[in-house]
């Protein structure tokens, strides 16, 4: 998803005094006297969407244990598609609109490869999407129905902090849930989420 590179940095004059300011909402501020004994303020916006109860689930019901490790091998490919629903959230020092706008909003095509030893042993899995470099995937058996994991990747000059939950659906599909927040340096500009249903490679 491309969107077009925001400044979110301003510098501005304030009486000689050097000091270092958080909000309780995530704005944290910093001051600073230069040689003419100006002082430049500089504003670090670290407010985020990060969602504390995102890997609790509540629906084990629908869903099937993920069962042995070895029936994980190979690449399960899926689609999903990016609306303007799927942004939860924005950066409210931001323009809505300005973003909308330039978000590559449809499909796209996404594949989990596990990464497995002695074919029964699951250490880790890899992203797999166009245009994308996904970072190595920290994952956490959360139980026999839920498998969580996170990484970062990068999308031309943008960061993303991903998070995602997998589940068994049946023999030859598996599910994920994921949230992706992206940032400009370490400012987060917004967030979205997805879902897709993987199927299970045919070679397998």
């Amino acid at each position: 998803m491309q969107i077009k590179y925001f400044k979110h940095f301003s510098f501005i004059k304030l009486v000689p005094l050097v000091f270092l300011s958080c909000s309780l909402i995530g704005g944290c501020f910093g001051a600073e006297e230069d040689k003419e004994g100006k002082i430049k303020i500089k504003v670090y916006y670290s407010e985020n969407p990060n969602q504390t109860d995102f890997f609790e689930n509540n629906e084990f019901e629908q869903y099937s244990e993920i069962g042995p490790k070895e029936n994980l091998k190979g690449i399960w490919t899926g689609r999903y598609t990016l609306n303007k629903e799927d942004i939860f959230w924005i950066n409210p020092s931001l323009d809505n609109r300005q973003i909308y706008k330039d978000i590559d909003f449809g499909p796209y095509v996404i594949g989990i490869k596990f990464n497995l030893i002695n074919k029964i042993i699951l250490t880790g899995l890899e992203i797999i999407q166009e245009g994308v470099k996904y970072s190595s995937v920290n994952i956490d058996l959360a139980n026999d129905k839920q498998i969580n994991y996170w990484t970062n990747a990068r999308n031309r000059d943008w960061f993303q902090v991903v998070r995602g939950k997998i589940f068994r659906v049946n023999e030859n599909q598996l599910f994920t849930v994921f949230q992706t927040t992206v940032y400009e340096g370490k400012t987060a500009i917004y967030a979205f989420k997805g879902e897709a249903m993987l199927m299970k490679p045919i070679d397998d």
